[in-house]
């Protein structure tokens, strides 16, 4: 005869529907800078450091049809901005934000599928905390440049 579950356990098989960041975030600023130029200035830094810098463009408002055909190809939504690679095999992903917007559900999603694979993610607002990031989970930069 199988035992009743107890509440405890039931708790236990419970998880959240709306899941936090596993990954860093940089706390939100008051600078007026937009995520456009954010991201361009964290680029900038990036390349003169020696890493390769590359834009993920699948979140650009571009009207239904093109959104549409997005999917169609397989574009992931929620899908980081930038993808920084490296020598050694070395790969992180970024998603910017201005210094007053938030990181939306699918966006957590998606970035916590690829902190669980095992891949460096953060959500940065600045060229400082992308590049503090980078160092820290052992990106091969040139000092030298910054």
């Amino acid at each position: 005869m199988t035992k009743p579950v107890t509440p405890s356990e039931w708790d236990a098989l419970e998880s959240p529907l709306k899941e936090a960041p596993l990954f860093p975030c940089e706390p939100r600023d008051k600078d007026l800078t937009s995520e456009a130029d954010r991201q361009g200035q964290a680029r900038k830094r990036v390349r003169a450091a020696g890493l390769y810098f590359a834009a993920v463009l699948n979140g650009e408002k571009r009207g239904q049809w093109a959104l549409n055909l997005a999917r169609k190809l397989g574009a992931w939504w929620g899908f980081p901005d930038a993808i920084v690679i490296g020598p050694n095999r070395f790969i992180a992903f970024i998603e910017f934000k201005d210094g007053t917007d938030r990181l939306h559900q699918h966006q957590i999603d998606c970035l916590n599928i690829l902190h669980r694979l095992g891949f460096p993610v953060c959500m940065a607002r600045s060229a400082d905390f992308a590049m503090d990031f980078l160092r820290s989970v052992g990106a091969p930069i040139r000092e030298r440049a910054l």
